[in-house]
């Protein structure tokens, strides 16, 4: 267990226990950064798993960050351990373009940080494809609720401004598709369309074009 974090520690700790057991380092894939826009319970991380098996993708987790962040800071919450993971967003994309694998899935909601991802990407030459994930509020609550038994009542005190920049974000970004309930009719067509992109992106990698 360590004190009181510094961005040096915090960056160390990324490096070292979380990035060298990424999945799918390996694998061949052209340069595609997948993010989302969503509140928390929308179904981010259920549909970013799917992808990474469907594509073999990197799959970078917030989630997982904060969960290895934690045994290392236990006395800090989870929104100040959440706020260190991304302050350190543009340092693990940097890291995971070192990888053969271009096709990189960002587990997280970039409804604050968008601008830091379409930065980051144009910077790296990735293209990017924006999944907006907008189910009704009353099953994001639900699941938020079964997800976080303990602690939903600071979930859903935050859902007015978590559901405010989920819409400034949608105002801001030419998002690529919505994902509204997730059955697998609406999961089917937005793989059959990430395939096209990927396949149509291959493609120029081949022909140099």
């Amino acid at each position: 267990m360590m004190n009181n974090p510094n961005l040096d520690a915090i960056r160390e700790i990324i490096k070292n226990d979380y990035i060298p057991y990424l999945t799918n380092k390996s694998v061949t894939n052209p340069k595609l950064l997948i993010y989302f826009l969503g509140v928390p319970g929308s179904g981010k991380t259920t549909l970013a798993k799917m992808l990474e098996q469907e594509f073999e993708a990197i799959r970078i987790s917030k989630d997982d960050i904060i969960t290895i962040l934690r045994t290392n800071f236990p006395q800090l919450r989870i929104p100040e351990l959440a706020r260190l993971v991304n302050s350190q967003l543009e340092m693990i994309l940097t890291e995971i373009a070192r990888f053969p694998n271009g096709l990189v899935i960002l587990d997280k909601s970039a409804d604050r940080q968008y601008q830091v991802v379409q930065k980051y990407a144009k910077k790296n030459n990735y293209q990017t494809y924006i999944i907006n994930l907008d189910p009704p509020r009353y099953l994001v609550e639900q699941r938020i609720k079964k997800r976080s038994p303990n602690d939903y009542q600071y979930w859903l005190a935050n859902m007015n401004d978590w559901w405010e920049n989920h819409e400034n974000a949608l105002q801001a970004v030419h998002y690529d598709f919505t994902v509204k309930s997730g059955d697998p009719e609406e999961i089917n067509k937005l793989i059959f369309k990430l395939r096209t992109r990927i396949s149509n992106l291959s493609t120029k990698i081949e022909t140099g074009i």
